[in-house]
Formats: structure tokens, sequence, C-alpha cells
């Protein structure tokens, strides 16, 4: 298990979020040969790459994050939603897939009840990539809501709850975006941004209590070009986590 870096105000909370992960490692540079390309049905072709990491359970914000075990994960095509590959996470909550370079490929970790962790890449991978994740249980998600205002009503946890983090090309954190969802949720909460209603220097927003049903995140910027997700279908008592990926964007 790993301590949480960050305090109740979300500080510094993009691990905690499970957002920090997203982005590939850094391609190997010894000089072993090249592992043969994989073929596969979406049209990548590339070296093998592995997919790693690790799944835990946020059960309070001031709690540290519980492994979990034997959790199903699957790696599903983009466009159809099938399964590529799977595997199970060890008595750690690590796992670890292959699949070919450039498979336009997201993740699907349950356990046989909710919450449904989805984790969608901003780009198909092209090397090594770490998909970590953490599911908030009731609690921990309420006390996330806690800390957004305008919610009258309570974050609702059979819905779908959308983590977002908005990055460059270089998974610089991009601030000044507003963030919309296709199916508009019932709250969009920028934490850390002083009431500013966009994405703050850590590149945050949290899209609270979507109704299940295909869904788009689209990150806004007035004076820029706009980044979208991949379209994907969100389950009931879901959490996904989504990396956005835009031009470098110059703040105010």
């Amino acid at each position: 298990m790993r301590a949480l870096a960050c305090l109740p105000l979300l500080a510094g909370c993009t691990q905690l979020l499970g957002l920090d992960n997203l982005h590939q490692n850094a391609a190997p540079t010894d000089d072993a040969a090249p592992a043969p390309d994989l073929a596969t049905d979406d049209g990548a072709g590339g070296p093998p790459i592995t997919i790693r990491g690790t799944a835990t359970l946020t059960e309070s914000l001031m709690a540290v994050q519980e492994p979990i075990a034997n959790m199903t994960i699957e790696l599903l095509r983009v466009s159809d939603e099938s399964v590529v590959t799977s595997t199970t996470t060890d008595g750690a909550g690590a796992f670890s897939l292959t699949v070919a370079a450039g498979s336009d490929v997201m993740l699907r970790g349950t356990t046989g009840q909710p919450p449904f962790a989805v984790v969608i890449p901003a780009a198909p991978p092209t090397a090594d990539a770490d998909f970590s994740f953490s599911l908030f249980n009731d609690q921990a998600l309420a006390q996330v809501g806690s800390l957004c205002p305008g919610n009258p009503n309570g974050i609702d946890p059979n819905l779908g709850q959308v983590l977002v983090k908005l990055v460059d090309a270089s998974n610089t954190p991009q601030a000044g975006y507003s963030i919309t969802s296709a199916q508009p949720g019932e709250l969009t909460c920028y934490p850390l941004s002083n009431g500013s209603g966009a994405t703050n220097s850590q590149g945050l927003a949290i899209v609270f209590d979507v109704v299940p049903s295909l869904d788009q995140i689209t990150a806004i910027d007035p004076t820029g070009p706009a980044g979208q997700s991949p379209v994907w279908a969100i389950p009931a008592r879901s959490q996904s986590f989504v990396e956005l990926r835009v031009p470098t964007h110059a703040t105010p």
C-alpha cells in the first residue's frame, strides 16, 4: 500500500485521483534487438509494449490507498470495446499486459461489483505505459464532492464519475480550460482553481453524476484548439480516468 501524498484539499492530488500515470514511459535506450511486431485488428503493427499499473482503493482522503487484489483488468479496443487481452491483479494490486505499439486501447477494471474503473489515455500508446488508478468508495467520493460547492444533492455513486487531467504533448498540465461532457453531468468541479471555472495548474477537473450512456469529454479554450477524448460507454457506478491532450496553452 502507499500513503497519500496530499491533504484533504486535494493539493498535489493528481496521484490520488489516479491521473498521473497515463503518459508513456521513455523508450528503452539499450542496444537489445527489437522485438518482432505484433499485428492487430485495429491496424496497429508495432513492436510489443507493456501496459502495467496498480489498482488501488481510496477509502478516505486521509487514509492510505489499499491494493485491489484479483481484479479483472481488460484492455479494450476503443472502436468497439472488444477485449484485446486481459489479466488479474496480484496481491499488491499490480498488473501487466502486452499489446502492439499503437494499439488504440483503454483499460477496464472490474471486481464483479461496482464501482467499475475505466482508464482512457490521450492517444494510443507507442511505448511502455503506466495505467495505474485508484477507485473511490462511496465515502471517499462524497469527500471529494464536498470540496466542490454548488451541488445541492450531493454525489450520486449510482451514476458515472469522470476524473479528467489535461496535458500538452510534453505531459505538462494545462490550466485555463473548461471541461464539458456530451452527457452533461450535474456538476463539473475544478479543484484548487479558486472559483475560476477552469482547469487549474494541475490540469484537473471532475465531472460528477454523468448519466450512463455513450459519452465524450471536451476541453475548451476560447483562444486555442480544443481537446477531445474518444467516445466510450459509461456504465452505472463507474469511475473513468480520462487524459486529454492539447497544444500548449498560454495561461493569462
